[in-house]
């Protein structure tokens, strides 16, 4: 694990990811690791200067395989998801970069959640990280490798990091602070990784996969109709039963759950209102982190 990516601003309005990555380049010393190569960079430099998430397109959502095989499309983020590609990549296909380190926010009450592929590097990485740093969940891609679209896949192994919650455009100091950790113990653990052989991290880690995204209640022209029930509200990471409260409508109806039980995470994301996903429900899983001497 030679040469690790930290980005920042893959969302130009996460401010946290940002501000650290102009802190780490006017400082590199404070994310240099003996024998690791680590680049800092912007994931999306004209979504920065105007101060919003994307341009024309979820960058995040830019990095499908067969995308980044064919010839850029016109949007500007399937152009930069190209230029990354060739950066840090070619996606699967010995790519330049080991690691990458994506540092997002949200508005959602996850707390520090540490979302990565169903990957036994990143299973041991993010295990490191919750041993190291207070209250941190484990959050896991239910996709396959072929189809994984976020920036960190473009590289064999990594991370996103996400705080929350913070407002869009707004920095907190004890986020700031809590990403900062959380990225020096990734680096940790990647040099402890590289330079002993004898280093592992095994055991269990109790992980949410990703499940079904939930939508809001819509009307008949399309037009959202209710919101997030109090009851439900910042209780991203807690049991949400059949029967729950979980809509109310503008006049005042209480809408309850009717699915399976599960555990919600990006409750009310306000990125999230344009694609009309209130949550996204995910079910608790236990995962046993095989050997390094067995990978």
């Amino acid at each position: 694990m030679k040469k690790i990516a930290i980005v920042g601003g893959t969302h130009g309005n996460e401010l946290t990811g940002i501000r650290l990555i102009e802190k780490w380049m006017k400082n590199t010393t404070l994310v240099a690791r003996n024998n690791l190569d680590v680049e800092l960079l912007y994931g999306n430099p004209l979504a920065i200067r105007n101060q919003v998430r994307f341009i024309d397109e979820d960058l995040n959502r830019a990095f499908h395989v067969d995308d980044l095989n064919n010839p850029p499309g016109e949007s500007w983020e399937s152009q930069q998801a190209h230029r990354l590609n060739k950066m840090l990549g070619p996606k699967f296909n010995n790519p330049s970069v080991d690691v990458i380190i994506d540092l997002h926010t949200t508005t959602s009450n996850m707390g520090n959640t540490i979302i990565i592929y169903n990957e036994p590097f990143n299973m041991k990485l993010a295990k490191y990280i919750q041993c190291h740093e207070d209250n941190v969940r484990i959050y896991i891609s239910d996709k396959k490798a072929e189809d994984t679209v976020g920036l960190q896949s473009v590289a064999p192994h990594g991370a996103t990091i996400e705080i929350g919650p913070i407002p869009q455009g707004v920095l907190f100091h004890e986020q700031f602070e809590t990403m900062e950790r959380t990225t020096y113990h990734a680096l940790d653990f990647i040099q402890a990784y590289d330079n002993a052989p004898g280093f592992d991290i095994t055991g269990e880690i109790e992980a949410y996969q990703r499940g079904v995204l939930i939508p809001y209640p819509t009307d008949e022209s399309g037009k959202i109709c209710a919101m997030l029930h109090k009851d439900i509200q910042n209780k991203d990471y807690c049991l949400l039963k059949k029967g729950d409260p979980m809509f109310i409508t503008f006049s005042g109806k209480v809408m309850h759950y009717e699915g399976d039980a599960g555990f919600p995470v990006f409750i009310n994301e306000a990125a999230y209102y344009e694609k009309n996903m209130a949550l996204r429900m995910n079910k608790k899983i236990m995962l046993t982190i095989p050997p390094r001497d067995r990978l």
